[in-house]
């Protein structure tokens, strides 16, 4: 678990207790989380068909808590989670030939999607990669009944998004079981949120695909649980232009257990 030191603001891990275990069986348990998340505290959650570490969205201690924990340099910049309805606010569409209502459509018909973006001036600042006209953010949506749950949850709370990244050691591919996620983070995180994605195929338990739109054609960035034909497949839905896939994109390997 995170603390700050207040003498000299570095964030320092507290092992002396291991965080609280939720489960999103349980009633109350997906409140009590986003009590934990709105309260500034950091959650390792289900997100999709994976794990993510994450924390309020406005809060760049909590930011940096998880780029500490992740072993990740400060100017590789962490994800938000913003609802697709609410994803206007961030977006500067003036510097994009697309619609909000085709943005939105790619979530919508999608499982989960990450999504390069243009940035608005209501990004946080340190979510924010580049600068001016080519300033950008990553958001990333997953269909899942909990976290849309958590994020109703933490609209009460006046918390409008959250930010993180995958659950995963450094160098090694996303969790997605929970005993090992609670092996690796227990003593990092203030809550561990217990769910099962034994029932998925393997192509499905990885991070998600992301996609960059913020030029004439959309891009892949990385390949993850969206294949290149259905993602090619959802634009085409969505009145986009075709797919451009570079060489040199990223590609998103399974766990081996």
């Amino acid at each position: 678990m995170l603390e700050i030191d207040n003498r000299s603001g570095m964030i320092e891990t507290d092992r002396r207790s291991g965080a609280r275990v939720l489960d999103v069986s349980r009633d109350g348990d997906l409140l009590i989380a986003a009590e934990i998340i709105g309260n500034k505290g950091i959650a390792a959650l289900p997100f999709g068909t994976i794990f993510g570490i994450f924390a309020r969205m406005d809060d760049p201690i909590a930011a940096l808590a998880i780029h500490k924990i992740k072993e990740r340099p400060p100017d590789q910049k962490l994800i938000t989670v913003i609802e697709p309805e609410e994803i206007s606010d961030y977006v500067d569409f003036s510097r994009i030939p697309y619609t909000e209502q085709q943005i939105r459509g790619l979530w919508e018909d999608t499982h989960a999607l990450g999504i390069i973006l243009p940035a608005s001036k209501r990004v946080p600042a340190h979510l924010v990669t580049g600068e001016g006209d080519e300033s950008t953010f990553i958001n990333i949506w997953a269909n899942s009944p909990h976290l849309i749950t958590i994020m109703g949850y933490l609209h009460g709370f006046g918390v409008k998004g959250l930010v993180g990244t995958s659950a995963n050691e450094k160098g090694e591919p996303t969790i997605h079981r929970f005993d090992l996620l609670s092996q690796v983070f227990d003593q990092q995180v203030d809550v561990l949120v217990k769910d099962s994605f034994d029932h998925l195929p393997a192509e499905l338990q990885v991070s998600t695909t992301i996609l960059v739109l913020t030029s004439e054609h959309p891009s892949l960035y990385r390949l993850g649980s969206v294949g290149v034909e259905e993602l090619e497949g959802v634009l085409q839905r969505q009145r986009f232009p075709s797919l451009v896939v570079p060489e040199n994109y990223h590609v998103v390997l399974p766990r081996g257990e």
